[in-house]
């Protein structure tokens, strides 16, 4: 019950925000607070104690849907109640006093029931239902503010995503046709002729249409489109979090359902490795050339998140290892520095990247947090990121061909770009002699946007210092996949 718990609790705190109202505000905070704490309690449990499976609902021998608890679900459970509760103290001093508070809160807390049912989902169809519901859960967080740009935002976040779901549903029919079934074994069991030529197509659907919820070229305009529009908090969900679940939907594909031996050397991988490398490049370069802060976020989200892409394209242990150790570090770095921008504007008024020249003498603390959040993003030691990186270019050198080369020059060429996007802003903002310009909105930093940033900071930084720990209790998890 355990796994069950945490979703009906998220998923009555929003239908119960929902009919709430903002006429408490202190009431709607302290529940808030008091309920992503309990939740974030709820979800460390599986990692510890395991889980049966749950049936919720069977519609045939072969089909059901079903939650149940294995080691990367859980540590995506982990992490996803850690990242809320500090969203949502965030969200306690950021939101202030806007009308549509509780409705914002509503929809928060239903995203995420339903990326719980996706990290916890027992099959692959549960994993497809609750990815969709996902989308409409979210969607009107972009949509908060209501201006024309949200709406626009909102519908490009739409529209991507239903697109993407139509290709993997394709898939997924056809991998249901071939198997029998959708359920989720360690290491995979779907291995037949790689040159059935409708069963590889069938797996690169489903990973394409998955992917645009990673932002994976072609269907990757969503997000720099989307962020940019919604509230800080909601875009450190976004980013951070829900760009996950098409990064789980397609380990859970790769690793859980299809053998890898099955597309391994064939036109799908090598295809899908091309488009992870082409979003990698496109983003960052078009993150160096943005201006406003949240919108160069969103386009480092887009070449970030296909870092960890990359490791499960690879299929090798090495790889994986390098991928989910991505997965973990960009989900902390891009939350923190998404709630670094949303403290800046809250602050200052100011949307440009380049609009922070001297703020680092007034906002010392806060760019301290952005500077180590950076080097973690960047991937220089010993911030935690250098290592997922690492291990995805020892995964690229398994292989043989000019790809073994080709991605860790991508990954250094989008490391630097990385930097020449992110340390520039540091440096401006402490840079002896440069003045702030023009009036600031609040001379201090709340001590309610600062602590979620201090802790997601320093969570950049431990786990690189404690790697050891961390790797073994990651293989650990991953121990069934490769035998």
């Amino acid at each position: 019950m355990h796994l069950l718990i945490p979703f009906l609790l998220s998923l009555l705190t929003g239908i119960l925000f929902a009919l709430l109202g903002t006429s408490s505000r202190k009431l709607l905070c302290t529940l808030s607070v008091a309920i992503a704490a309990v939740q974030a309690v709820l979800l460390s449990l599986p990692l510890w104690i395991g889980g049966e499976e749950i049936i919720l609902w069977r519609f045939s021998d072969s089909l059901c849907l079903s939650l149940s608890a294995d080691g990367i679900g859980s540590l995506l459970g982990l992490l996803t109640g850690g990242g809320w509760l500090l969203c949502v103290i965030f969200c306690t001093t950021y939101m202030g006093h806007e009308e549509k508070e509780s409705r914002f809160y509503a929809f928060l807390f239903l995203s995420q029931a339903c990326l719980i049912g996706v990290f916890f989902a027992g099959n692959l169809l549960t994993l497809y239902l609750f990815f969709e519901l996902t989308t409409l859960a979210s969607l009107p967080l972009v949509l908060h503010s209501g201006t024309g740009d949200a709406t626009a935002g909102g519908l490009s976040y739409l529209f991507y995503s239903l697109a993407g779901a139509i290709i993997a549903l394709f898939g997924l029919m056809v991998l249901y046709h071939t198997a029998g079934t959708l359920d989720f074994v360690a290491g995979g069991y779907l291995l037949e002729d790689s040159s059935n030529p409708l069963l590889l197509a069938g797996v690169f659907c489903c990973v394409v249409g998955f992917g645009a919820k990673g932002g994976l070229f072609p269907l990757h305009a969503w997000l720099p489109a989307a962020h940019p529009q919604a509230p800080a908090p909601a875009s450190a969900i976004l980013s951070g979090i829900i760009t996950k679940s098409g990064v789980i939907a397609i380990l859970r594909l790769l690793f859980f359902v299809i053998d890898p031996a099955l597309i391994r050397g064939t036109w799908v991988q090598y295809t899908l490795l091309i488009l992870a490398l082409l979003t990698i490049l496109i983003g960052s370069a078009l993150a160096l050339a943005e201006n406003n802060l949240k919108r160069r976020l969103a386009l480092s989200s887009v070449s970030q998140v296909s870092y960890v892409l990359i490791g499960l394209f690879l299929l090798n242990e090495q790889a994986l290892l390098g991928a989910l150790l991505q997965g973990i570090f960009h989900m902390i770095a891009k939350a923190g520095l998404f709630l670094c921008a949303g403290a800046l504007i809250y602050l200052t008024g100011k949307t440009g990247a380049g609009d922070y020249a001297g703020c680092g003498k007034k906002y010392p603390a806060l760019f301290v947090c952005f500077t180590l959040l950076s080097l973690s993003l960047i991937g220089i030691p010993p911030a935690g990121g250098f290592y997922s990186k690492w291990y995805l270019a020892a995964g690229a050198l398994e292989g043989s061909g000019p790809l073994a080369y080709s991605i860790p020059i991508v990954l250094l060429i989008s490391a630097l770009l990385t930097a020449g996007y992110l340390l520039p802003i540091v440096g401006r903002a402490f840079y002896p002699g440069t003045e702030i310009s023009g009036a600031l909105r609040r001379e201090h930093i709340p001590r309610g946007l600062l602590v979620p940033l201090v802790v997601f900071a320093a969570s950049s930084l431990l786990p690189g210092i404690f790697f050891p720990i961390l790797k073994a209790g990651v293989l650990s998890l991953t121990s069934g996949i490769f035998g």
